[in-house]
């Protein structure tokens, strides 16, 4: 079924409004298609038929949610439309889904949280005179097309290739208001008071934390010292907080080797290179590390921070590298897990000093066996098993690798070398791999030497 097009909207504001409740909002349904390009829908036909062999094709577009506290006029719909139109393809916007029928799935973030982009995009939304916009929320939609009718089993092998269940969720029909019922479930304390790390001890196993016995004994000793009432939710924070992914706070804590505190830190230790006067400019100040570069010639404005006349000058460019992993979040979702560990990494390389520039970026990517049925290795072990909620090995390389590239091209920094490695192997009775996969991103980048 052919959408409404909003350039020939004909419909009353009362056709037009879907009003969840007058009190609180007034809400609104905007369709653009399509979703994907040609080459990344081929890409996604083609991991669709890997695990659903009858699947012939797919369709897809955007749905926009908007949620505002007051009814809009007519101009203001248009304005509204005009923000969200693609404008090189006025028609691909619509009031109404470009198709119809049966296997379509509607994926949206969950109503927990307002997305980034909702926050960005309500406030674009204020600075054109749409201030009542309370709410702006991107979800995608997508129709199966298959000659045979697919089973519950198949029809979770698709969903779990279209969506990340940790931040999104499958909707049976539009959202009606953003509004989510505030029951409060009861607060959980761990007696820590009373039980000491007895109590930690048992809270690991029931809730399957990630802290270590160091982590463990510190937290034990400070809820004693302070007199804290551990709540489960204050728990899972610090759990998370002292994850794998997160131990910046051991840069900067005493090191004590053999019971003899040590008189320097890691990060100081870090920074010691900043003394070699001849090569380091930066050593870790900001997130990345700089050595001494060139003067070279290069095409500068004139009068910085308006249009004017380019002119040549000799500048004097340092050398700006930094590196980092993003494993864990990988491990569960693979594809945006890499591209948000490229996306720090370009920050980190952009934030140096008052401002640097990214010019080229490596990725890494370690992992398991590979077990991919299409090209067997006759080293791998077929019997390895994996939990079904994180990344396969197979999965997280092929969706790391997109993930790191994909946000590389958006963000117009080129990936210009890339390397692989994996491992998996039974050493009499125990099994050795990286169940949990790494993923390396590091970054090269110039800084003018005046912003050092």
């Amino acid at each position: 079924m052919r959408g409404k097009e909003i350039c020939n909207m004909n419909q009353t504001l009362e056709e037009f409004n879907a009003v969840s409740d007058v009190r609180r909002e007034h809400m609104y349904y905007f369709y653009r298609t399509p979703l994907l390009s040609d080459e990344r829908l081929a890409i996604l036909l083609e991991d669709l038929q890997a695990v659903v062999p009858k699947i012939s094709g797919i369709q897809t577009e955007r749905i926009f949610t908007i949620a505002s506290e007051k009814r809009l006029s007519n101009a203001k719909i248009r304005r509204l439309s005009w923000i969200l139109k693609n404008r090189h393809k006025p028609r691909s916007l619509s009031t109404e889904s470009f198709f119809s029928g049966e296997n379509i799935i509607e994926i949206n973030p969950r109503l927990t949280f307002e997305t980034p982009e909702s926050t960005n995009a309500v406030s674009i939304c204020k600075e054109i005179g749409l201030g009542s916009v309370t709410r702006l929320e991107q979800g995608r939609r997508f129709k199966i097309n298959s000659n045979q009718t697919l089973s519950r089993a198949e029809w979770d092998l698709v969903t779990r290739l279209l969506y990340d269940p940790m931040v999104e969720a499958e909707y049976k029909e539009r959202i009606k208001t953003f509004e989510v019922p505030k029951e409060l479930e009861p607060l959980v304390y761990i007696p820590v008071l009373e039980d000491g790390i007895t109590a930690l001890r048992a809270a690991k196993e029931k809730y399957k934390l990630a802290m270590d016995d160091f982590d463990m004994n510190y937290y034990a000793w400070l809820i004693q010292k302070f007199g804290i009432h551990l709540t489960f939710e204050a728990l899972k924070d610090l759990d998370n907080c002292n994850s794998e992914h997160s131990r910046h706070h051991v840069f900067r804590a005493k090191i004590v080797i053999d019971g003899k505190e040590q008189p320097f830190t890691l990060m100081e230790l870090v920074q010691a290179t900043l003394r070699n006067q001849k090569n380091s400019i930066i050593a870790f100040h900001d997130n990345a590390s700089a050595i001494k570069g060139f003067v070279v010639g290069d095409l500068v404005p004139s009068i910085p921070g308006m249009p004017s006349p380019v002119r040549m000058a000799e500048l004097l460019y340092h050398f700006v590298l930094t590196c980092e992993t993003h494993n864990h979040p990988c491990l569960w979702a693979a594809y945006p897990g890499a591209a948000t560990g490229r996306g720090g990494r370009y920050r980190d390389n952009g934030a140096v000093g008052r401002g640097g520039m990214s010019t080229g970026s490596i990725a890494g990517f370690i992992g398991g066996n590979v077990n991919d049925p299409r090209r067997p290795l006759p080293w791998e072990d077929v019997s390895f098993l994996y939990d079904s909620r994180t990344e396969s090995p197979l999965e997280f390389f092929i969706q790391a690798t997109r993930g790191a590239f994909n946000d590389g091209n958006e963000a117009g920094e080129p990936l210009t070398d890339v390397f692989f490695e994996t491992f998996g192997m039974r050493i009499g009775s125990e099994r050795w791999e990286n169940i949990k996969p790494i993923m390396f991103t590091g970054g090269s980048g110039l800084i003018r030497a005046e912003l050092v």
